[in-house]
């Protein structure tokens, strides 16, 4: 929670976190109550990573690489 806070208060465009979904919905509304706008919370990517059913450390790290590589391509 307090890395993705920092993040998204430096203005990083990409900002993530690995959790489940509802870890991902705890941290939006965390979010919310802390004040940060809507647009803020919609630049955190959780649970981050494409969905390909990782399960493993290596698997999820493919995941997350892929997600990495797309947004940057989306944004060129």
């Amino acid at each position: 929670q307090d890395a993705i806070e920092w993040a998204l208060r430096r203005g990083f465009a990409f900002v993530g976190g690995i959790g489940s979904r509802a870890k991902a919905e705890r941290t939006r509304q965390r979010l919310e109550a802390k004040g940060f706008s809507e647009e803020d919370r919609a630049r955190v990517r959780m649970p981050l990573g494409v969905d390909i059913g990782a399960r493993t450390p290596e698997e999820i790290a493919v995941a997350v690489a892929a997600e990495l590589v797309a947004w940057r391509r989306s944004r060129a």
